[in-house]
């Protein structure tokens, strides 16, 4: 007997099809959406479905209605299972908190993150590119996080998006990031519709694991570890501050690095940003 214990608010209805498997997690694609499936309790997200057991699929064809999952031909229903909220609102005072402890989380990522990560994207020193591959790109990177700080939205974001290795690219993850970071800007009454709009414009690749973290953070929606980290951003503890950090590092080799790089430098460029003179192009 499959239970199912939670689900996502941003689960879109259709036939879905695997998209990918690994130990803990199935990836189910319909199109352009994507819905993973998994048996981590933790991992709760705007379009995850957490089940106790994840199981063989004999099926190729997974429809997934408003309120229920086909699995090998058999319906399971979403109606007595936890609904996960992917929604944040901060208040002006919060947000004030949040913006206070925004250096502590980058001292934990500096000291702890990998150093395959962005986090050298943080130093106040421009990185000094090595003849080869990888300083090419971690070079190529900082070039387009500089253009994009410049006003040159579409031309930054093109030379970020897609850059770097993994099951989600470097540069992807740190465009999640800076979405993530805007759309907490918004909450505070800032017009960043168009910013955001020219990002999202110009970040998709055909990656549909990436593509659909942009896409989600783009509208506000959090995945269970950010949202955790946001709040505790605002309160006045500290130690669960630094679990919550280092549960966004633990995700993936580089992806949690990686986006709370592109998180943390857009709330500390917010007065950039934010001004009504900030190019977008």
């Amino acid at each position: 007997m499959i239970k199912i214990i939670s689900y996502g608010d941003r689960i879109t209805e259709g036939n879905y099809q695997l998209h990918s498997r690994f130990k803990n997690y199935l990836n189910l694609a319909c199109r352009n959406k994507l819905v993973t499936i998994t048996d981590r309790s933790e991992n709760n997200g705007p379009v995850n479905i957490i089940l106790e057991k994840l199981p063989e699929l004999r099926t190729q064809i997974i429809p997934i209605r408003k309120n229920e999952i086909m699995l090998n031909c058999k319906s399971y229903s979403f109606k007595n299972s936890r609904k996960f909220n992917s929604n944040l609102h901060i208040n002006p005072s919060q947000f004030i908190s949040l913006i206070n402890k925004i250096d502590l989380i980058q001292n934990y990522l500096l000291e702890n993150g990998s150093e395959a990560s962005l986090k050298y994207l943080l130093d106040k020193q421009l990185y000094v590119p090595e003849n080869n591959f990888q300083g090419k790109m971690k070079y190529s990177l900082q070039q387009g996080v500089l253009k994009f700080l410049a006003g040159e939205v579409a031309a930054g974001i093109k030379q970020i998006k897609g850059k770097g290795i993994g099951l989600t690219p470097s540069g992807d993850d740190l465009i999640t990031g800076i979405l993530y970071g805007l759309f907490l800007l918004q909450t505070q009454g800032f017009d960043l519709t168009e910013l955001k709009k020219t990002i999202l414009r110009n970040s998709l690749t055909g990656n549909l694991i990436s593509g659909n973290y942009i896409t989600l953070a783009a509208a506000g929606s959090f995945f269970n570890d950010f949202k955790q980290l946001v709040l505790a951003l605002t309160t006045e503890n500290n130690e669960e501050l630094a679990l919550k950090t280092a549960a966004i590092l633990r995700k993936g080799e580089t992806s949690g690095a990686d986006m709370l790089t592109g998180f943390i430098l857009t709330l500390q460029k917010k007065e950039l940003l934010c001004n009504s003179s900030f190019l977008v192009n």
